[in-house]
Parts: structure tokens; sequence; C-alpha cells
């Protein structure tokens, strides 16, 4: 087994939120919001959990024309730049935007039809805490 090597859990500093938003993720993004829609079944809204800067969210907006995501993160930093990043690239009404942490989320068991979430699991100490709260909160 690989060991794992945990990143911080929330990384909340406005260096942390800047630094990661200047990575070039866009060919992940665009293979992970691919593989998504190609058995998605069109119902929504769509969570996604630990959304950063809304790159996923935004990259899913543009393959997706009538898509609608709900997009989480514990960093109100990530939130912030993801705010700026959903209404620059014309899709603010499309993504709703919430500073939650994903092992506590607030919503309604089976509250969505779908979710996804991409490179959460190394910034979580246990994480089936976060899985057992995306399989409550997924509709079957």
């Amino acid at each position: 087994m690989l060991p794992r090597i945990l990143e911080p859990e929330v990384m909340d500093t406005p260096e942390e939120a800047r630094d990661y938003d200047a990575m070039d993720h866009s060919e992940v993004n665009r293979v992970f919001v691919a593989d998504f829609l190609s058995v998605w079944d069109g119902r929504g809204p769509v969570l996604d959990v630990g959304t950063g800067t809304a790159l996923i969210p935004i990259e899913f907006c543009r393959q997706s024309p009538t898509g609608e995501v709900v997009a989480v993160d514990a960093a109100g930093h990530m939130i912030a730049l993801a705010t700026e990043n959903g209404r620059r690239a014309g899709f603010a009404s499309r993504i709703t935007l919430q500073l939650v942490d994903a092992k506590r989320m607030p919503f309604g068991d089976r509250s969505f039809p779908a979710v996804m979430s991409n490179s959460i699991v190394h910034h979580i100490p246990d994480p089936r805490t976060v899985f057992a709260e995306i399989a409550r909160v997924a509709a079957p």
C-alpha cells in the first residue's frame, strides 16, 4: 500500500488560494468533467465537494449548457476566489458556492441526484467521514 501524505485539511490563506488557482489543472479538469458527463443522467443540481476555486464547476458549465452546481469548500479564501472565477466565466447564476465542511454537510439526506469531487481525499485525515456524507446526501 502506498503511504498517504496529507496536505493541510483546509488551505485557507489568501496566498494558498491564489497559488492553487494559478496551477494549470485545465486538461485534468476537462477530462474529469467529460468523464462525469458521460455517466450523468442530466438531473441536478450536482454537488461538487471540495470545489477549491470552482475550476471544475466552471468546466462543468462550459461542457453542460444547462447544468447547475452547488459547490462547497471549507476554505473561505477559496470560496471568495471561486465566486470571482464564476462571475468572470459568466456562470455565477449556475454555480452556487457555500462555505461547508465536507465532513458535516448541511444538506438533507438524498438532496443531490449527483455528486462529484476531485482531489480532496489527500486533505482529509479520515476520508471515510467525507465518503459517508457524500453517500448520505446523494440520491439513489
